[in-house]
């Protein structure tokens, strides 16, 4: 499953500069955000070990890439974890939990609290990549 993923993930990147050339004077980026844990994947240790690898996957894929100077990778894998993202073995002893403030009551779909924390991270990536005309500009 993790090659196959990754593999069309590989191909969908290619894609999107694919045409590039066609372009005047636009320079295409890509932010890509990572899977996320999240509320129903706490006791489900076998999903949380492939969300694992396939971030791991998608990562290194990225910095395969042609163009991976023009990529970046927001890692939220343990975003919405809280403290516990922090804790030795948050991963691989699956410690990190995700907190149920970020989501809503489907444990799935992040809450205002939790698009707050992703909006500010694709913020930052924003002005780290240049994207804006004026750094001082808000968006």
């Amino acid at each position: 499953f993790i090659k196959k993923a990754t593999l069309h993930f590989e191909n969908s990147i290619d894609s999107i500069f694919l045409d590039q050339g066609n372009e005047k004077n636009m320079e295409r980026r890509l932010i890509f955000i990572s899977p996320k844990l999240e509320p129903w994947l706490t006791h489900d240790f076998c999903s949380r070990k492939i969300y694992h690898k396939l971030t791991k996957s998608m990562n290194r894929a990225i910095n395969r890439n042609l163009h991976a100077s023009l990529i970046r990778y927001i890692d939220c894998l343990t975003m919405f974890c809280g403290e516990s993202a922090n804790v030795p073995g948050a991963i691989q002893g699956n410690r990190a939990m995700p907190e149920q403030r970020f989501f809503n009551d489907d444990g799935l779909h992040l809450s205002e609290e939790g698009y707050a924390l992703w909006k500010d991270a694709v913020e930052k990536c924003i002005i780290d990549m240049n994207l804006l005309s004026n750094r001082r500009e808000q968006l």
